[in-house]
């Protein structure tokens, strides 16, 4: 394919496609001069500019969906909706036409990962510690575990759990898995008992082995394929496989 992206910032999966945001490259201070794929896009860049785009998995043919301003975003899908994050809230479209069908207002901050999970998602926000759910139903938001007067790593039920920066979040039927970037680990929130545990990691370090005798060095994203959980270990630069134990 001749589709060129800029910078992915976020993915998630549909029936039958791949979405991600596509955006300008990170930077900290005032606006370089930036050259965005040659052409005629050099220049200061004034405002972010950020791209919904769609992957077909049978074709590869990449199309831009919605464009959009935003600093703080995350993205999720099911077969029939997208959810993207715009500043403190998340916009529903249906992922066939598009239409704008509702906003849910989350907290005075941007999630950083969502997941979908039947009518309800579930953010991470890696400036508060916390993880909120979201009914999409009823539009309403609550906070499922962590507590941002508690920055700290600890085991427990939901009400005693706490997080140092929670951001990736994954689902595996009834459980889900967040990346816990400043707490060096890989957290399981199983949601039918409400106990998070930790999986694999806890100390800074690079090391293989079975649960917390595995290191990480900020693992900052996840993916699941056929039970096994993909990670991105940020510090370390490497992408490492973990398999939960039964």
């Amino acid at each position: 394919t001749d589709a060129r992206f800029v910078y992915i910032y976020a993915l998630t999966a549909g029936a039958n496609a791949l979405y991600v945001i596509d955006g300008p490259i990170p930077y900290v201070g005032p606006p370089p001069a930036l050259a965005i794929g040659g052409g005629d896009r050099a220049g200061t860049l004034a405002e972010p500019e950020f791209r919904v785009r769609s992957i077909d998995a049978d074709t590869k043919e990449v199309k831009t969906l919605i464009e959009m301003d935003a600093t703080y975003f995350g993205i999720a899908g099911d077969d029939q909706h997208l959810f993207l994050v715009r500043d403190n809230r998340v916009v529903k479209y249906d992922i066939n036409t598009l239409e704008s069908l509702a906003e849910y207002h989350i907290v005075p901050r941007a999630a950083d990962s969502m997941v979908s999970v039947g009518n309800e998602l579930f953010c991470t926000f890696t400036t508060g510690s916390e993880v909120f759910r979201i009914d999409t139903v009823s539009g309403a938001a609550s906070l499922v575990t962590g507590n941002g007067a508690e920055v700290a790593r600890r085991d427990g039920d939901f009400g005693q759990a706490r997080f140092v920066t929670p951001m990736s979040i994954v689902r595996d039927g009834n459980d889900l898995y967040v990346a816990d970037y400043g707490g060096h680990s890989i957290v399981k929130l199983d949601t039918e008992k409400g106990v998070v545990s930790t999986v694999a990691g806890m100390n800074p370090g690079f090391t293989d082995g079975v649960g917390t005798q595995s290191l990480f060095d900020g693992p900052s994203s996840l993916a699941i394929n056929n039970g096994a959980i993909f990670v991105v270990d940020k510090r370390n630069g490497v992408l490492r496989k973990l398999v939960p134990l039964e």
